[in-house]
């Protein structure tokens, strides 16, 4: 009983923690956010580097392979993609210039 509210304790916190780091895409999913954020939490570990930064693009990432990233989760992650790379423990920071670009539906 007390591992589980441990765990659960943990949980929320992480997910605080990646909407404070990713203000557009937690407004964009409303209080779907909490529930989606937890889906993937469960699927995926703490990245090893970047923290909350890096959680919250594994979870854009993560949303955007289901098809169901918001445009303004798109731009953030793009934004976040300009200044940092993907590496296997999470994000590094970008040492050259980058240039993206994705098509947004509306």
């Amino acid at each position: 009983m007390r591992l589980r509210a441990a765990a659960a304790s943990l949980a929320r916190k992480r997910a605080r923690a990646a909407a404070r780091a990713w203000p557009a895409l937690t407004a964009a999913l409303g209080v779907d956010f909490e529930a989606r954020f937890a889906g993937y939490a469960a699927q995926a570990p703490l990245p090893a580097r970047g923290g909350p930064l890096a959680d919250g693009r594994g979870f854009a990432r993560w949303l955007a392979a289901r098809h169901e990233l918001p445009a303004e989760g798109l731009l953030e992650a793009l934004a976040v993609d300009l200044r940092f790379v993907r590496s296997p423990g999470g994000l590094a920071p970008r040492r050259g210039p980058m240039l993206k670009f994705a098509w947004l539906r509306q």
